[in-house]
């Protein structure tokens, strides 16, 4: 088991400890670990896990998108169709 593990480890069962008595009951089961990696990872296991989301490139030409979306919206009935076509697909 790494040393990040353990803190880990010992962050579940002891989720409000602070940073000295982690060091402390760690190097009792003979694990050295140093302040400055507690708060490491404390501080990565907070953080709320990320989706990764598909890249969006960003349209340059705006222009041209809005002539193509304005001449969809007229295919399709209108302005509310396209929206509610867009709503029902998302």
């Amino acid at each position: 088991m790494s040393r990040s593990d353990a803190i880990r480890q010992y962050l579940r069962s002891n989720p409000n400890s602070s940073a000295n008595d982690c060091v402390k009951a760690l190097r009792k089961q003979g694990t050295i670990v140093t302040p400055a990696l507690f708060y490491s990872v404390k501080s990565k296991v907070k953080q709320p896990v990320t989706e990764n989301r598909p890249f969006v490139p960003v349209v340059n030409n705006t222009v041209e998108t809005v002539i193509k979306v304005k001449a969809l919206a007229k295919e399709l009935g209108g302005l509310r169709q396209l929206a509610n076509l867009c709503e029902a697909m998302s």
